[in-house]
């Protein structure tokens, strides 16, 4: 539906910004093809 666009990292549109993360889950099947689970850590600052 959306290609690679939010598949994984950094978005930003429209002056928004959104982070997707691959996730440590599984779907409907419990394997995962050619995607490694991750668990972000993400540290949000006040712009300046």
């Amino acid at each position: 539906m959306f290609g690679q666009r939010y598949a994984a990292g950094h978005v930003q549109e429209e002056g928004k910004h959104m982070f997707v993360t691959t996730g440590i889950g599984t779907s409907v099947f419990p394997v995962r093809f050619r995607v490694p689970p991750e668990i972000a850590v993400l540290t949000l600052t006040q712009a300046r």
